[in-house]
């Protein structure tokens, strides 16, 4: 969603407000995205990975471009963002 070591916080945090993953994030946190997936397509696939922290599931659900497509197409169908 961002890095601080290359764009400053204030940047970071105006780009949030039109993120759609971001707006969920902060709605439903960590376990919000957790139990999204666990109801997916995915969930045995994820069952399988071993995570060491939030941050560590947030990064691999968000940061791959086949969960995050997913995910940010099903929250539209949703109408939850």
């Amino acid at each position: 969603m961002g890095n601080l070591k290359e764009r400053r916080l204030y940047e970071l945090m105006e780009e949030f407000k039109d993120n759609e993953a971001y707006r969920f994030i902060h709605k439903y946190g960590p376990r919000g995205i957790v139990e999204f997936f666990m109801e997916s397509e995915f969930a045995k696939e994820l069952m399988e990975k071993d995570f060491t922290s939030g941050c560590d599931v947030c990064y691999e659900l968000l940061d791959n471009p086949k969960y995050y497509q997913y995910f940010i197409e099903k929250l539209r169908e949703r109408e939850e963002i």
